[in-house]
């Protein structure tokens, strides 16, 4: 946008320029219909660094809040929500005991966040917290319905909702048999 000053010391144009934040809840999609890329794309996204993976979940589930904002990535209606990733083929994940550790740290760390600086929520403006935890579809065999259950009821206990998502499959730790 550009317009003309005039003053008593000077006149001129001004122009002014700025960047608009766009969130997508997803992949955009301008007018290409075909989803061919799509589970490519899924299954690429637990080759990259725990960051990055962690930069493309926290856009792809709709995160409002800067990436250094603390322990939570959404803030929206009094929910404050955390939005995480585990690669549970991982060799360190193998064991339920290791990952629930892992999982009850996230949990507990939402529990004990009562707020933040702007744009986040202020401490007392909380009403509901949601950790969002994504795996792959092809996780250890050891995730079944009685562990969810199981923690969903230690998240409740501490006051968070705990959603787990599946997405893609992660083949960053098979082998590819050419030892």
């Amino acid at each position: 946008m550009s317009y003309a000053r005039t003053s008593l010391m000077s006149t001129g144009e001004e122009y002014i320029t700025s960047s608009v934040a766009l969130w997508s809840r997803g992949k955009y999609n301008f007018g290409n219909n075909s989803n061919s890329d799509d589970e490519d794309e899924s299954n690429d996204i637990w080759s990259m660094s725990n960051f990055e993976r962690g930069l493309k979940f926290q856009q792809m589930y709709g995160a409002n809040l800067p990436t250094t904002y603390p322990t939570i990535a959404r803030w929206s209606s009094g929910t404050a929500t955390a939005i995480k990733s585990m690669d549970l083929t991982a060799p360190s994940w193998q064991t339920k005991a290791a990952a629930e550790g892992r999982v009850f740290s996230f949990i507990e760390g939402l529990s004990a966040f009562e707020g933040g600086p702007e744009p986040g929520p202020g401490i007392g403006e909380i009403r509901n917290k949601q950790l969002i935890l994504i795996v792959p579809r092809n996780h250890a065999d050891w995730l079944d319905g009685g562990v969810i259950s199981q923690w969903s009821g230690y998240a409740s206990g501490f006051g968070v909702e705990l959603k787990i998502s599946r997405y893609g499959e992660s083949s960053r730790y098979q082998s590819t048999g050419e030892d």
